[in-house]
């Protein structure tokens, strides 16, 4: 394992693929900017999650992340505070990772 880094925001943070019963089953990317929000249990980041699903969401162990939905293809939530939007589009997803100037 290398040296530790600071993360520079807004950027690209981490990337998930999962496999369920030897199939491919989700890709989770996360982006975020860096900002903080206020919770009850403590300071939480801002962050976006882009999702792509497969196979229904619900018949894997990634199903919390779609919340009651069972999602097929992408699922985007926005996670800034309370009030923020939660589930967006994936064109709302674009614009956002666009306005933090994040490569892809």
């Amino acid at each position: 394992m290398g040296p530790s880094r600071k993360k520079t925001y807004p950027c690209h943070v981490n990337k998930q693929i999962a496999y369920f019963n030897d199939t491919l089953y989700c890709e989770l990317d996360v982006y975020g900017n860096g900002e903080k929000y206020e919770t009850p249990d403590g300071l939480n980041s801002v962050n976006l999650k882009v999702m792509y699903f497969y196979r229904p969401s619900r018949s894997g162990p990634w199903a919390g992340l779609t919340y009651s939905d069972n999602a097929v293809g992408w699922y985007c939530v926005y996670e800034g505070g309370p009030g923020a939007p939660g589930r967006i589009s994936k064109e709302k997803a674009d614009s956002i990772i666009r306005l933090w100037r994040i490569k892809n």
